[in-house]
């Protein structure tokens, strides 16, 4: 099956629409720290780095205790006015065709139902109805009062029926609705039946059989929903599928009642504003209306105000009618223009702002919340009293300075490091497991995570609700990806307007997001989708409907461009640890490049990631038999494509050796995560205008849901979520260094940094370096001051030093240590580089020639192979050639050019080197890491020296791979040829790639 997210990658990231610039690495400051021999030193003490699941699990119940205050509800409790019946039973079953055609039949109960238990979520994915049906006992509405049927959510389209009266619909699968449906009430049983329609994305899902193309409809929805459990249609990717998957209630109220209730905190002020929105079921105008205001601390003790009665005006002609404030009440002059407002029938919203002085703010590390209480009185009777909880906190985006985009908490800046989350935590609520919920929750607290992106999706409000009191702050993103249907304009704006209404009043919703990934032209596809200066009018209408809901709400257009710029915060995605190249190359990235974006602007990146397969034990007990060898023999020719939908099959060709065994499978593609993942994030903590990040993704869902996880479905963490947490330790130290191996003798120069998240300053911070020999002992060092101020990432200067003398290949150790001014560790780093025996070149017997001169010269060098020679062929370029009778057909690399080249093949010339000799090679030319190969071939009877791996025709995105050759033999008479697409000459400052050239040129 094709791999529909790698084709996504394929595609580059446009630049045609406007100039862009192109972030360059962070100039030389010309601070050198050389580093001098040392004898039996011993090593600077440093704390233990955790990585183990029971220290996650105390770091967890410390962060349980700090925040545990904060989850308290202190204000006073107050009088219910409503009645309220939960519904969970229901009956279930499929539409049938009989059913369109007679439609009573569901209505009467009629064909096979099954019974369930709401919340309920299932497939199939695409286009298909189900029948809901439940019985309830309310009791008619008696004068004065109103039965409402409430639904927190529902996926997709809901059709509601009571006692066989049509009460309303809605569309969406995350936002709340309800319908007055007391017309339809009766004494006695009531009958409930919801249909429930589904259909396939804007962009497209797996066609119902197997080799069906991608189908489209009409669906607003990205790529990652709750998904369900069924490992090959429900569990990988977490699948748009379908279901009443929130609760729903019966509900007697007054016929006036509060339908919302949002506070506007207004720091700059010294204000909040409360907003009512009170709603009449009658045309006839309420009668002597007043609302009622008290505020409370919730999560501690405070009274701010208690019983302030408020009768509802406006100003006669005033410019901004909502804007009423307390004070302006007790000014006489304005008074006299007040005029009461008239509460006719459906939504009347009211504002009121209200002082408050020293406020105790919402901050990641003190949620405090506080609780508006608001009462309705209509003719001296309460009909309704409501609660909102609410932070006294400001997120605001600099968009007057340059460069742009600052992101400020509290009016001071702050950089938003965190993970895309997908159905782990929606399965949470959906399950009633609000305990593992809050695990979760602090298990990215405790990474030094700051934020989570709510990946392509708004979710259940109980999430919300306990991030607002744990201070862990969120993005929130409305579900499109890649596209957007011409004919729902005006239904994406509107679904716009629903996932402000569910997250404007929580103080950790700081942010939101209309698409993921847009592609250029309507992904090619503009007689359905809207092509990009339509989807710029699109994101300039949601900009209203949203700031009508929430005037303060910071908005990022798009996570993830493929065709930029917008107007907002540049966000790209990266995915060069995996997806080859995706982007940038993984070279660059690590040098300090970055992909182009708008001119004076920060930027920030929205995924990034690698995969890391599920352990062993949690396969053998949970995947299909099928998918997993179930003999070693078997083990040695199985790879991790068997598993549905994973990627490591093919993608291990570009980073690590073809496996023999499942564990080794395991253990290399964590291996590789850890690497991946320290590399880009330190890469992204070194760029100063680097200020919002997240890695994709947190928390599994399911057995082998979307491996790029830091943890399993079983809250197992992979080693990568430990290097993700050392990585975003808010004051850290980094090193970053181009040479991973040197000579004896060789000067090498090391770039340090001081990557600052905090609003600390350096004052006696010092740095202590030191080189480490194999055995732990310190054979270089030195100690120097450390020089940073905040919020930003600090260039501290070289670390200078000579490899030391070896008569055999031994791996050091270069340790960074920050320390503060009373010598307490805050972090270290380390980086190890492997020092070879000085080599010289060797004296060539073998003839060495590139493509083109074997192209001039056949004849003769086939003659001089034959006659015992070795002839060398380096960098042909793509095409079909015969060499030695055998046809040798070039092509290029899978995907860009590679980083990696195998040499588990036996062949003599690599005996002796390492699984990642061939890895990570530095260009002294370009001063950079560069990539090793371009091009790969196939020569049917070759001898394998280095193995790579690439699709057999055509592009590899998308495609499944198989090795192929980056260098081999091919007998010729009493000699031979070797084809080698390596670059080695642009690499010789690395050991292996001169070891390797002797090799070659002596064989």
């Amino acid at each position: 099956m094709a791999d529909f997210f790698g084709s996504i990658a394929a595609g580059e990231i446009g630049s045609k629409r406007a100039p862009l610039v192109f972030p360059e690495p962070t100039p030389k400051n010309g601070v050198v720290f050389p580093l001098e021999k040392t004898s039996g030193k011993t090593p600077h003490e440093v704390y233990k780095k955790i990585d183990t699941r029971a220290e996650l699990d105390f770091e967890i119940e410390k962060l349980k205790t700090k925040y545990e205050p904060f989850m308290q509800k202190l204000a006073p409790i107050p009088k219910s006015t409503r009645e309220s019946i939960s519904l969970s039973a229901f009956s279930l079953r499929e539409a049938t065709p009989e059913d369109f055609k007679d439609f009573s039949r569901v209505l009467r109960g009629e064909g096979e139902w099954k019974s369930i238990a709401v919340p309920y979520f299932f497939g199939p994915v695409g286009n298909a109805c189900f029948y809901y049906r439940t019985t309830f006992e309310i009791g008619k509405p008696e004068d004065g009062e109103a039965i409402f049927l409430h639904f927190d959510g529902v996926d997709y389209i809901a059709e509601v029926f009571v006692n066989g009266s049509f009460a309303g619909s809605h569309e969406g699968f995350f936002g709340a609705f309800e319908f007055d449906v007391s017309p339809y009430i009766r004494d006695g049983e009531n009958t409930l039946v919801i249909t429930v329609r589904n259909d396939y994305v804007y962009g497209g899902n797996p066609g119902p059989t197997t080799g069906a193309p991608r189908l489209e409809g009409d669906k607003l929805y990205a790529a990652t929903g709750f998904g369900y459990d069924d490992s090959e249609l429900g569990w990988h990717h977490c699948p748009p599928g379908m279901g009443i998957c929130q609760k729903v209630t019966v509900e007697r109220r007054a016929r006036a009642f509060f339908s919302d209730l949002y506070v506007r905190p207004m720091l700059a002020t010294g204000e909040f504003e409360v907003w009512c929105e009170v709603y009449n079921c009658d045309y006839l105008p309420l009668e002597d209306v007043k609302l009622i205001y008290s505020v409370y601390g919730r999560n501690f003790e405070k009274t701010v105000l208690e019983n302030f009665e408020y009768e509802p005006i406006t100003l006669a002609g005033a410019e901004h009618g909502d804007r009423i404030s307390v004070s302006l009440l007790a000014d006489e002059e304005a008074m006299k223009s007040a005029m009461k407002l008239a509460f006719h029938k459906g939504a009347n919203l009211v504002k009121l702002r209200f002082p408050m002085e020293n406020p105790r703010l919402w901050e990641p590390d003190f949620p405090y919340l506080y609780e508006a209480q608001v009462s309705l009185s209509v003719g001296g009777d309460i009909k309704d009293t409501v609660v909102s909880a609410f932070g006294m906190r400001s997120f605001a985006e600099d968009m007057e300075s340059v460069p742009r985009g600052m992101f400020y908490l509290n009016g001071k800046s702050i950089r938003l490091r965190g993970a895309n989350t997908m159905g782990y935590e929606q399965q949470d609520v959906l399950r009633g497991d609000y305990d593992m919920l809050l695990y979760d929750m602090l298990m990215a607290k405790a990474a030094n995570m700051n934020f989570l992106r709510l990946t392509q999706r708004p979710v259940q409000k109980e999430i919300y609700e306990l991030c607002d009191c744990i201070g862990l702050m969120l993005q929130t993103d409305l579900p499109l990806f890649t596209v957007m249907r011409r004919t729902k304009f005006a239904e994406g704006v509107r679904q716009a307007e629903e996932m402000e209404r569910l997250i404007r009043p929580h103080a950790s919703s700081i942010l939101v997001t209309y698409m993921n990934e847009p592609m250029a032209n309507g992904g090619n596809r503009p007689h359905r989708h809207l092509v990009r200066d339509e989807m710029e009018a699109f994101f300039a209408a949601c900009d209203t409907a949203v700031r009508l809901l929430n005037p303060d709400r910071v908005i990022k257009h798009i996570d993830g461009d493929y065709d930029p710029p917008d107007d907002t915060l540049p966000d790209n995605h990266c995915y060069c640890t995996w997806y080859n190249g995706h982007g940038i190359d993984m070279g660059m990235l690590h040098r300090g490049y970055w992909l182009g974006v708008k001119d004076g602007w920060y930027y920030g990146c929205g995924e990034f990631g690698a995969e890391g397969l599920d352990p062993v034990s949690l396969m053998r007990r949970r995947y299909p038999a099928s998918w997993l060898p179930q003999t070693p023999e078997e083990e040695k020719t199985w790879d991790p494509g068997r598993i549905k939908d994973a990627q490591s099959g093919n993608m291990h060709f570009f980073y690590y050796d073809t496996q023999e065994t499942l564990e080794d499978w395991v253990r290399e593609s964590h291996r590789h995560q850890v690497f991946g993942t320290r590399l880009q994030t330190e890469a992204f903590r070194r760029d100063s205008k680097m200020i919002t990040f997240a890695i994709h993704l947190f928390i599994d869902a399911w057995p082998s849901g979307w491996m790029k996880t830091l943890v399993d479905c079983e809250r197992f963490p992979k080693p990568a979520y430990f290097a993700y947490r050392d990585a975003l330790t808010p004051l850290m130290v980094s090193i970053r260094n181009d040479r991973k191996t040197a000579f004896a003798g060789e000067e090498l120069s090391v770039e340090l940094f001081v990557c600052n998240d905090t609003h600390t300053i350096s004052d006696g911070h010092r740095l202590v370096i030191e080189l480490q020999n194999g055995r732990g002992e310190v054979v270089m060092g030195g100690e120097y001051d450390a020089k940073f101020g905040e919020n930003s990432s600090f260039m501290q200067g070289d670390i200078r030093f000579t490899a030391p003398e070896s008569e055999e290949r031994e791996t050091y150790t270069l340790r960074a240590i920050l320390t503060d001014a009373q010598g307490r560790v805050l972090h270290y780093s380390d980086e190890e580089i492997e020092v070879f025996p000085r080599e010289e070149p060797a004296e060539e017997s073998a003839i060495a020639v590139s493509g083109e001169e074997f192209l001039s010269r056949r004849k003769e060098l086939t003659d001089a192979a034959a006659s015992g020679k070795t002839v060398v062929i380096s960098g042909l370029v793509p095409g079909s050639y015969e060499i030695a009778g055998t046809e040798v057909k070039v092509k290029s690399c899978g995907m860009r050019a590679l980083h990696f080249v195998s040499r588990k093949t036996g062949h003599p010339l690599v005996e002796g080197f390492g699984p990642y000799d061939f890895r990570l090679w530095y260009d002294a030319e370009k001063d950079r890491i560069t990539p090793l190969i371009r091009y790969t071939f196939t020569a049917e009877g070759a001898r394998p020296i280095l193995l790579s791996g690439n699709s057999l025709t055509g592009s590899a995105w998308g495609q499944k791979l198989y090795p192929a050759l980056a260098c081999a033999e091919i007998p010729c008479g009493e000699g031979k040829f070797i084809v080698s697409e390596v670059d080695l000459d642009s690499h010789l400052a690395n050991p292996v790639a001169r070891i390797f050239k002797n090799r070659l040129m002596r064989y």
